[in-house]
């Protein structure tokens, strides 16, 4: 970044790096592969799920509705409260 207001931000304030995105992709992508559909509900808009790929859903029933739709009513569901920053093990 050229734009000293950004510079400034990233090193002093509680920006992020503009590579950070790039990283974040990066370090879900096994998690992706392994996914047949990831529902995302609570979204403020559709717009970004979708450039990521994913679905969205009006609430945690309707997600659950649409999972089984695909993988019947033994679908497994692992449901993230807060950012995946964690490693999961689903079993």
């Amino acid at each position: 970044a050229y734009n000293p207001s950004y510079i400034e931000m990233y090193r002093r304030g509680n920006a992020y790096h503009g590579a950070h995105p790039c990283f974040m992709w990066y370090w879900g992508q096994r998690g992706r592969e392994k996914t047949s559909r990831v529902i995302v509900v609570g979204a403020d808009n559709a717009t970004v799920p979708a450039i990521m790929g994913w679905e969205t859903a009006g609430s945690i029933a309707e997600a659950i509705a649409m999972a089984r739709g695909t993988m019947g009513r033994s679908a497994q569901i692992t449901m993230l409260h807060h950012p995946p920053y964690m490693i999961n093990d689903v079993m």
